[in-house]
């Protein structure tokens, strides 16, 4: 490990569908920082992978996260056979 704080300097996804946020404050060696991402499953089914690539201040090379799951469709509504009350 290091000594030095982190900093996260940026977080890309490979997809337009998934979205990252961060904590941008200096992260002391042996404490947790908060990272939440969203995918937005809209017109996606079955097996996904996605990926996060982290830059920080602690490395040249970037830190990819890979995150795979699984869309289930539940029911789909046919435009055409919906009628508004």
């Amino acid at each position: 490990g290091s000594d030095r704080p982190m900093i996260i300097l940026s977080a890309a996804t490979n997809c337009g569908c998934t979205t990252v946020d961060f904590e941008r404050e200096p992260v002391q060696p042996g404490a947790e920082a908060g990272f939440v991402f969203e995918f937005d499953s809209k017109g996606f089914s079955g097996y996904q992978l996605k990926h996060i690539t982290l830059r920080t201040t602690l490395s040249k090379q970037p830190f990819t996260l890979v995150v795979i799951g699984e869309v289930e469709m539940i029911f789909r509504i046919n435009k055409a056979e919906f009628v508004p009350e």
